[in-house]
């Protein structure tokens, strides 16, 4: 760690250790053991502290952080049974760190691409319940037009940008796994079990594995599922589907809604429309339609809920 601080002031040092920590995780020849910890470590430094480089706005800290936090999500991906036992703790780390409104929203910025990069269900229990208490100060920021506040606003936007995305994500996967759930389940999805294998031995790259719908039962899901004593998610119940849109589109508004499909398959219009499992105050939409639904699209105002998202609903069980 204290290299890796000596180092803080100088990006293309810090771009080349995190190199040489791909590599060494990358190496069939190189067992990590002990070792992992003070890798995760130096990792978790680039990704959360405020760097004496970001201090000059003209360094781009942030691909910097970007990448950090798809190496760790590779080291848990890849390394699972050496590193299960310290996912509990980054979570914990990164709500921390999310909580702190002290704490610059650069280091805000490597909370949420690390939650991100780690799984969707990390953001669904650690970001998702946190975003109305962080909506507000983050708003403030965003609406100070001083000048002032200029380079503090540009940050903001950064912050702003990474919880668009990752709530984005959290969306997309949460309705298929209704879609998978309602259909028998698995076909077709990636492998729970192997998946980490077949990306350890298959990709030489940083982007993470095809993400599986449902966490295995062991290794690092097991610490983001049971919680722990005194844990932020410790008592954390699972969000309905229209909810949780109709929230975050109470942040997002239509920058939210149009970044999903508007055209969801025409014959199914009709029963989807009497699905009990449509909430009442949801069919309003459906009642927008125009005659020829080739032309459809729905007016902001009335643009509560994405009908794929409905059409995953309908062919689910229920969502809670």
């Amino acid at each position: 760690m204290s290299g890796v601080k000596s180092v803080s002031h100088d990006l293309d040092q810090l771009n080349r250790l995190l190199h040489m920590v791909k590599s060494l995780v990358q190496s069939p020849y190189l067992s990590l053991g002990s070792y992992v910890r003070s890798l995760v470590s130096s990792v978790m430094y680039c990704i959360l502290e405020p760097l004496a480089a970001s201090i000059n706005p003209l360094n781009d800290h942030w691909t910097l952080r970007d990448y950090a936090a798809l190496l760790l999500s590779h080291i848990f991906w890849t390394h699972g049974d050496l590193v299960s036992w310290l996912y509990h703790q980054i979570l914990l780390s990164l709500q921390k760190v999310l909580s702190d409104p002290v704490r610059p929203l650069c280091s805000h910025y490597g909370a949420v691409v690390d939650l991100h990069a780690l799984s969707w269900k990390a953001v669904e229990r650690v970001l998702y319940p946190h975003l109305p208490a962080y909506w507000a100060n983050l708003q403030a920021v965003l609406n100070d037009y001083s000048v002032s506040n200029a380079q503090v606003k540009a940050d903001s936007h950064k912050v702003y940008g990474a919880i668009l995305v990752a709530v984005e994500r959290l969306l997309k996967m949460k309705a298929l796994s209704l879609t998978s759930a309602a259909g028998g389940g698995g076909a077709g999805l990636p492998d729970t079990a192997t998946g980490a294998v077949s990306f350890r031995e298959n990709s030489p790259g940083l982007s993470p594995p095809p993400e599986p719908l449902s966490e295995p039962p062991l290794g690092i899901a097991s610490h983001l599922q049971a919680g722990g004593a005194g844990c932020p998610w410790e008592e954390w119940t699972t969000v309905s589907l229209p909810v949780m849109y109709c929230e975050l589109y109470s942040f997002f508004g239509d920058i939210l809604a149009v970044r999903f499909s508007t055209d969801p398959p025409l014959d199914l219009l009709p029963a989807l429309h009497l699905h009990p499992h449509v909430p009442g105050h949801l069919r309003h939409v459906l009642d927008v339609l125009p005659a020829n639904p080739k032309t459809f699209s729905l007016k902001p105002a009335t643009r509560c809920f994405r009908l794929d998202l409905l059409l995953s609903l309908s062919s689910s069980a229920g969502d809670r």
